[in-house]
């Protein structure tokens, strides 16, 4: 029986069919689709390279290729190595295919295709791309192939946040006066500009509250009126103002202001009431207190600038300042002097300094003392009585630091009067600096600028004293010399004229001291003009007979190659021997006595300038003399080392007192300042301060070899300064040079 003809047609249709089916994967009937992927990279910034290692979310797929481009350069890639700009923006294309079992599911649209995916880079939804063109295949296989997730970044610039300006300058209303558009700010990325007011002038916009009117350059305030500031700001580039809500700090002279936030702009606001500005209190400074045989003085200072001295000048007053002799109940004039023992009144006549000021004072005070304030009208006056003009007691003569006479060599004139007093001349044919020398041998005195002193004479130096402006002497002092009981010739509370006797000087031996082999032939032990004479006094036939006693080997060992200093109080080993030796031989300084150096005296400014001086060969000095101070003249000798101290930038106070204690730190500092402030590293000492002015000298003089402090840990640096640690000083310094 023949099958029907229908059913071969069937067969052979479901024959093909399984065919075709058989060529297609068999994972295309069980494939999932991709639905959600979601790239991570690093957000492009300024100076960094691209992220070329993506993470993402989602199953099913894979990353196979990430593409970064300038977006201004079409197809032009980057490097990999290629920073960021800002201000650019960039594109970045993430190439994404479906793992074994899934598809990347779309419909063919009529200009695009329709994805079936959510796809995101760093939760931003984002274009899709497909690898394959819209019309180039139209079956499934193409489920299969790669997809680009594309989008775009910005690089900003970098940009600060400002949440706070603050405006400063801003002349407030004063009655009568015309708006000051002046102002500015300190604050780093804002000016100033009119924005769109269009009275405003460098930025600043005033409004009067009463009129209801802007203000120009030639309207004027008003008593009683309220006015009202604003001042536009900007942004500068790089810079932005904070969002409004965090907004919260403006200041107009320091005080805090309303504000108006637009984007990039803001407007500062400060309402201000004009009406006269009311002193309460007064203060009048740099008015000197009254010393004995001083002058009144009509220079005080007032740095309020609302009050200023009334302009009065007579007889009796000069500036709105006149001064009154309570003691004796009299007005003083400008050429009257004070005397000790008397007690003085000041007045001084106070004004409001411009009519926006007025008065409702209630106290005042002198050089930071309450005084008593009397109105007078608009205007007030400030007294001040000072405690009775006293004396200080001079209760000690001290005299210390003079140099005992030794053959040949020219007096000394450094002396230190302890002490509120000076040294003083009583003539200027033998007296300089108060000092004259007096040849007790021979009768007469030592010139002061020629004379010597000779072998076997006496002496005795004359010392005439007079006490400070203020002071008194104790007439029953008992005065001392270097340490010993002096003469007393007149005393009286207004002089001492004192005496002291050296002992005589050596004579000159009839052989030379030395010997004729010195130990140290290459620095003379003797000074520069040596007593012993060029032509030794030697007699021609020997004292030694001509076969010596002496072996041919030196007396003296050689362990001890140096000579031993002739001063009894420079012990040998002691740390300044050597130093004493050097200064002694180099005409730096000499001895007290003839057998005393004194180490432990201590120094003034005018000996460490002058010691200082000499161990560099005395430089000379053409220079007028920068100082004020009364004891600096051309007459003493320590003149030319002061100035020259000023020309070198050792000393920069016009009232530098030569009889002033020099301590530690200030022969470090000179010897510092001479050498030109080198750099050095810091210091170890705990009573040196890394902030005090002499740290930077310490340290240089530590590296240096020049000091090592008082102890491992101390350098003392306020102590004052011995001659034994001066030339000690001046010794390492010029030797390591």
């Amino acid at each position: 029986m023949r099958k029907p003809k229908n059913k071969r047609k069937v067969f052979s249709i479901l024959l093909c069919f399984a065919m075709l089916m058989s060529l297609l994967p068999a994972t295309v009937y069980a494939a999932q689709e991709v639905t959600y992927a979601n790239i991570i990279l690093d957000k492009p910034k300024a100076g960094n390279i691209p992220d070329w290692n993506a993470e993402y979310e989602g199953t099913g797929f894979t990353v196979t290729d990430i593409k970064w481009r300038e977006n201004a350069h079409n197809g032009d890639y980057m490097d990999y190595d290629e920073p960021f700009e800002a201000g650019k923006s960039y594109i970045v294309s993430v190439t994404i295919e479906p793992t074994s079992g899934y598809v990347i599911s779309r419909d063919q649209g009529d200009s695009h295709w329709i994805w079936y995916i959510d796809a995101y880079i760093n939760g931003n939804y984002v274009d899709l791309m497909s690898k394959v063109g819209l019309h180039d295949m139209n079956d499934a296989w193409e489920e299969y192939l790669p997809v680009e997730l594309i989008t775009t970044f910005y690089v900003p610039e970098e940009i600060t946040e400002i949440d706070r300006v603050e405006i400063e300058g801003v002349s407030i209303p004063v009655p009568g006066q015309n708006p000051q558009f002046r102002a500015s700010t300190p604050t780093k990325g804002v000016k100033l500009t009119d924005g769109n007011y269009e009275n405003a002038q460098n930025g600043v916009y005033w409004y009067d509250m009463d009129y209801r009117m802007d203000m120009g350059g030639n309207d004027t305030f008003e008593a009683g009126h309220r006015y009202r500031l604003i001042v536009h700001a900007e942004t500068t580039k790089g810079y932005e103002f904070v969002d409004y809500n965090d907004w919260y700090d403006a200041y107009v002279n320091g005080k805090p202001a309303d504000v108006d936030l637009k984007k990039k702009e803001v407007d500062i606001i400060y309402f201000f009431d004009c009406k006269n500005e009311v002193v309460e209190s007064v203060e009048v400074e740099d008015i000197n207190a009254p010393k004995d045989g001083s002058l009144p003085d009509y220079r005080g200072t007032i740095y309020d600038p609302a009050v200023s001295f009334k302009a009065v000048n007579n007889t009796f007053t000069q500036n709105g300042i006149s001064w009154f002799n309570v003691t004796d109940n009299w007005s003083m004039t400008p050429n009257d002097r004070f005397e000790a023992g008397k007690q003085y009144k000041v007045s001084m006549t106070l004004v409001p300094s411009r009519s926006e000021y007025e008065f409702n004072v209630s106290e005042g005070y002198l050089n930071g003392d309450e005084g008593t304030v009397t109105k007078n009208g608009k205007e007030v006056v400030l007294e001040y009585t000072f405690s009775p003009l006293g004396l200080n007691t001079v209760s000690k003569v001290e005299v210390e630091g003079i140099s005992a006479p030794k053959t040949g060599e020219v007096p000394s004139y450094i002396a230190i009067a302890r002490g509120d007093m000076d040294l003083k001349d009583v003539n200027d044919t033998y007296f300089n600096d108060g000092i004259a020398w007096y040849d007790k041998t021979a009768g007469k005195y030592v010139p002061k600028r020629s004379g010597v002193f000779e072998a076997g004479h006496e002496y005795l130096v004359e010392l005439y004293l007079v006490p400070e402006d203020g002071a008194e002497f104790d007439s029953n002092v008992k005065p001392t010399v270097n340490g010993k009981k002096a003469n007393v010739v007149t005393a009286s509370k207004s002089e001492f004229y004192i005496t002291y006797v050296f002992d005589a000087t050596e004579a000159e031996p009839e052989v030379p001291v030395e010997p004729e082999t010195p130990v140290e032939p290459e620095t003379p032990v003797e000074p520069e003009t040596p007593v012993v004479p060029e032509t030794p006094v030697v007699p021609e036939t020997p004292v030694v007979p001509e076969t010596p006693v002496v072996p041919e080997t030196p007396v003296t060992p050689p362990a001890a190659p140096q000579k031993q200093s002739s001063f009894k109080d420079v012990k040998a080993g002691a740390y300044y021997e050597k130093p004493v030796q050097w200064a002694v031989e180099n005409n730096v300084t000499s001895g007290t006595s003839t057998t005393e150096f004194s180490p432990n005296m201590t120094c003034s400014q005018a000996h460490i300038l002058t010691f200082l001086w000499r161990s560099v060969d005395k430089p000379a000095s053409d220079m007028a003399s920068p100082y004020s101070n009364a004891n600096v003249t051309e007459d003493k000798y320590y003149y030319t080392p002061f100035v020259w101290a000023w020309e070198e930038g050792m000393v920069g106070n016009t009232k530098h007192d030569p009889n002033a204690p020099c301590s530690r730190a200030d022969v470090v500092s000179y010897l510092w300042k001479l050498e030109g402030k080198p750099a050095a590293a810091k210091s170890n000492f705990t009573d040196v301060s890394a902030n005090a002015e002499y740290a930077d000298a310490v340290a240089w003089a530590v590296a240096n070899g020049i000091t090592s402090g008082t102890s491992k840990t101390t350098f003392s640096p306020n102590d004052t300064c011995t001659r034994g640690q001066i030339v000690s000083f001046l010794y390492r310094y010029v030797n390591g040079k």
